[in-house]
């Protein structure tokens, strides 16, 4: 009679860490060609939404699943003690999640970005940012419309007028967010169709 088990034992201190990777390789799943992540208190719903939309309008088959930093405020306090453990608990998406070299996208108008900046230029990460004072993608005029909001913004050396068909000033910075992921893929912006957009299910809808 032996106690020794039948099958493979594995022992790893974080086993979530390692799950999906072990489940993808055992089934095979074929991989997505690009995968993006987002984290922040709020934002992340819409900012993922956009980005599917934004993928499926430029022809590419685009999917996304659960609750995918856009920002960090006290929104979730009720499962952290204080503020710097729930920045702490994001900022592990730069160092554990997010290989080295691979593009981080981060709002300039916070005040975390320069400790997100900080870990991505450790870890050799491409830094797209944006916001008001973002460099990569940088919102210059924005004004309230009552079915959406007229934008002017810059990407790179190009300024871009358009009419965003989403209600809420808060979403612009959802959408420069969303337009940081999807340059980092490999879009353009006449490829994004920002006036085809709709507001995500339950979000200020029209």
């Amino acid at each position: 009679m032996t106690n020794t088990p039948s099958f493979a034992v594995l022992d790893h201190p974080n086993p979530q860490e390692i799950y999906s990777e072990i489940v993808s390789r055992f089934y095979q799943f074929k991989q997505p060609k690009y995968v993006a992540a987002v984290t922040g208190t709020n934002g992340k719903t819409s900012v993922v939404e956009f980005c599917r939309q934004i993928w499926q309008n430029a022809g590419y088959n685009a999917a996304s699943i659960g609750t995918l930093g856009t920002c960090v405020n006290n929104g979730r306090k009720d499962y952290h003690k204080n503020l710097g453990e729930y920045l702490e608990t994001k900022e592990r998406l730069f160092y554990e999640v997010l290989p080295e070299g691979k593009t981080a996208i981060l709002n300039a108008d916070i005040d975390e970005y320069y400790a997100l900046l900080k870990i991505a230029e450790k870890r050799s990460n491409k830094v797209i940012t944006y916001g008001k004072k973002g460099s990569d993608i940088t919102l210059l005029k924005q004004t309230p419309a009552p079915n959406g909001q007229h934008l002017t913004i810059k990407i790179g050396d190009e300024i871009y007028d358009m009419f965003f068909p989403v209600l809420g000033q808060f979403q612009a910075y959802n959408l420069l967010c969303a337009m940081g992921i999807v340059t980092s893929s490999g879009l353009n912006y006449r490829e994004m169709c920002v006036e085809k957009l709709v507001s995500p299910p339950g979000r200020m809808e029209k």
